[in-house]
């Protein structure tokens, strides 16, 4: 669904974003309260 809100010019944000770098996926659950404000913004 998100990718179909998408291509209606929706942003699409999710909390594993947060954690990619360089097209590397680095989760830090020490991080996961800044990883869900950061969507929230």
């Amino acid at each position: 669904m998100a990718k179909d809100l998408a291509t209606q010019g929706y942003l699409h944000f999710e909390a594993d974003m947060y954690f990619e770098l360089d097209g590397h996926y680095r989760y830090d659950a020490s991080c996961i309260r800044e990883a869900h404000s950061w969507c929230q913004k």
